[in-house]
C-alpha cells in the first residue's frame, strides 16, 4: 500500500547522476545520521529488560528477525567507517519495525522521541542523496574509488575514526564524549588580571580489566602563570562534581605537586564493559594577565589535548564581555607535542587543517545544550551559578568534532595582537 506522497518521494532528489561522487558535505550528511541512529537505537536496546542481552534473546522479546537486530545492533555500537558502516547498517524499514516494536513493550517517551528524530534524519538524508541504502551506498563506493591513495590525511573524518579505533583497541579503554568548557572574567581583586573556572567532563568511558587507569588532573586552567589558584570540593572529592557523575565517583583522588590532584579512574568500576561518567571542575583567581596588557603573544588560548580515545569532543568557552573586547575568537588544531601545554607561538609547524568548525553560541546559555551530553544545559547554568557569575554578561562559542584527532590539541584563540 501507497501512502500519499510516497510516490514522489521514490525519486531521489539531487543532482548528482547515478552512481556520482558524493561531496564532503554529503558524506557529512550520511555519516551525522548514522551517528544519530547510533545514539537513539543505542538508548533503547540499553534500556530493555532483559538479563541476557545476545542477538536471539532481543530478537525473541522484540519479536523481529535476528538480520536486523544484528544490524542495528552493530550500528549502536558504531562498528564500521565511511561505507562500511552504512553497509552494516539497517534500512529505514528496519528501523521503523524496531521502533514499533519498542513502543510495544513499553519503551518511555524519552527515549521513542529521539528515535523518531533519528529515522526522519536518516529516511531524509538516503532520500536526498539517492533515493535508497542501496543507491547510497553506490554513491560512496564511487566516492572512495575516486580519491587518489594519500588524499585522506589525519584531518579527515575516515582517517580519525580510523585511529580511533586504533587507538581504543591498544590502550584497551575509550571514551564516548570528551566535554572541556572554560569561563573567563575579569579577576575583581586585579581588573589587568583573568578569572577562570574549567570544567572537564569524560562521558562514557569503558575499559578492559587489563587496561591501564585513566587519569584527569589540571596542569593549568589557561595560559599564563598561575596566581594560586583554587580547587572547589563541593562534594569533598577536590572538584569531582558528584551530581553529574556516576554515583559514587568512580576515581580515586590523590594529590599532586603544586596542590594539583590527579583523579584516577578505578578499573572496579569499569568492570564488565560499564561505562561511567566523571566531570571535574577546577576554579582559578588571577590565573593569567589579560592578554592585551602583555607586549608580547598577545593571545588567550584555552584548549583540550586528546591523549584518550573519544568519539567525539565538545569544547566550549565564554568570555566575559570585558574579556572579549571586540575580538573574534579562532579554532585550530595542532598535533599533540610535550610542550604544546605551555604556548602555541612555537608550534606553527605542528598546526593541521582545515581548521576545526566553530559556533558563536551567543549571548548567555539560552543555547548551551546538546545532544553529545543531555545534561549540558543544566550542568552549564550550575557552573555559572556556582560560581556567582551573569550569563548574560557571556559570550560563547563551540567547537564540536565527531571522531576528534587522537594526540591533537583543539583550541579556541583569541588574538589581540591588532589591539
Amino acid at each position: 500500500m501507497i501512502r500519499q506522497g510516497e510516490e514522489q518521494r521514490s525519486a531521489p532528489a539531487t543532482d548528482h547522476p547515478p552512481g556520482g561522487a558524493l561531496t564532503g558535505a554529503e558524506q557529512q550528511r550520511v555519516i551525522d545520521a548514522l551517528a544519530g541512529l547510533r545514539t537513539a537505537v543505542g538508548a533503547i536496546l540499553e534500556w530493555l529488560p532483559l538479563e541476557r542481552r545476545r542477538q536471539s534473546d532481543i530478537a525473541a522479546f522484540l519479536n523481529l528477525d535476528r538480520i536486523s537486530i544484528q544490524r542495528l545492533i552493530a550500528v549502536s555500537r558504531g562498528h564500521g567507517a565511511g561505507l562500511d558502516a552504512l553497509r552494516r547498517a539497517p534500512g529505514v524499514r528496519a528501523v521503523e519495525q524496531f521502533r514499533a516494536a519498542s513502543e510495544r513493550v513499553n519503551a518511555p517517551a524519552k527515549l521513542l522521541s529521539p528515535l523518531d528524530e533519528a529515522i526522519r534524519g536518516y529516511r531524509d538524508v538516503l532520500h536526498d542523496l539517492g533515493g535508497s541504502k542501496s543507491a547510497v551506498e553506490r554513491r560512496l563506493r564511487s566516492t572512495l574509488s575516486l580519491r587518489p591513495p594519500g588524499e585522506a590525511g589525519v584531518s579527515t573524518l575516515d582517517a580519525r575514526m580510523s585511529l580511533f579505533r586504533s587507538a581504543a583497541s591498544v590502550l584497551g579503554r575509550q571514551m564516548r564524549a570528551r566535554m572541556d568548557m572554560t569561563i573567563f572574567w575579569p579577576s575583581a581583586s586585579d581588573g589587568d588580571k583573568l578569572d577562570c573556572v574549567h570544567t572537564r567532563g569524560v562521558l562514557g568511558h569503558q575499559a578492559r580489566p587489563d587496561a591501564r587507569p585513566m587519569t584527569i588532573e589540571f596542569m593549568g586552567a589557561a595560559r599564563g602563570e598561575d596566581a594560586g589558584g583554587e580547587h572547589d570540593r563541593g562534594d569533598g572529592l577536590h572538584g569531582v562534581l558528584s551530581d553529574f557523575s556516576t554515583e559514587p565517583p568512580p576515581v580515586v583522588v590523590s594529590r599532586g605537586l603544586g596542590g594539583r590532584y590527579r583523579h584516577v579512574f578505578d578499573s572496579a568500576y569499569t568492570a564488565g564493559g560499564r561505562a561511567v561518567d566523571l566531570v571535574v571542575s577546577h576554579r582559578a583567581r588571577g590565573v593569567c594577565d589579560h592578554p592585551i596588557q602583555e607586549e608580547e603573544g598577545r593571545r588567550l588560548e584555552v584548549g583540550a589535548l586528546l591523549r584518550e580515545p573519544a568519539e567525539s569532543l565538545l569544547l566550549d568557552a565564554y568570555f566575559h564581555r570585558d574579556v572579549l573586547r571586540g575580538v573574534i575568537p579562532e579554532a585550530e588544531l595542532y598535533v599533540w607535542s610535550p610542550t604544546l601545554g605551555a604556548s602555541l607561538d612555537d608550534h606553527w609547524l605542528d598546526r593541521v587543517e582545515p581548521a576545526p568548525p566553530l559556533e558563536c553560541l551567543g549571548s548567555g546559555i539560552a543555547r548551551c545544550a546538546t545532544p553529545l551530553h543531555d545534561r549540558h544545559a543544566e550542568l552549564t547554568r550550575s557552573v555559572f551559578e556556582n560560581s556567582g557569575l551573569d550569563p548574560d554578561s557571556f559570550v560563547g562559542y563551540r567547537c564540536c568534532v565527531r571522531y576528534p584527532l587522537w594526540g591533537g590539541g583543539y583550541f579556541i584563540t583569541l588574538d589581540f595582537s591588532a589591539m
